[in-house]
């Protein structure tokens, strides 16, 4: 699964992956501006896990950026949210 880092200052998410040493993979890199929105898609079956997206802009793609529990991605899609309306 991709993680991601944001950095306020420079205005830009870093996409990419946990090594097996638990290190930090960059594999892409967007702006502020390349993000539409943020948004969590909630199973109805409450045994899967919610995913949350991030929305390109323009485009019809999104790209999913963790998942698991509800409560845990709530959080984290707030902290997006504030992030990029920065």
């Amino acid at each position: 699964m991709r993680r991601w880092r944001s950095d306020v200052i420079r205005g830009e998410l870093r996409v990419g992956r946990r090594d097996l040493r638990g290190g930090f993979r960059h594999s892409a890199r967007l702006t502020f501006d390349d993000i539409a929105s943020v948004y969590l898609l909630r199973s109805k079956d409450h045994a899967q896990p919610a995913r949350l997206y991030l929305r390109l802009a323009g485009s019809d793609g999104a790209l999913e950026v963790a998942r698991g529990p509800e409560a845990e991605l709530d959080p984290l899609r707030d902290r997006l949210t504030r992030d990029l309306s920065r």
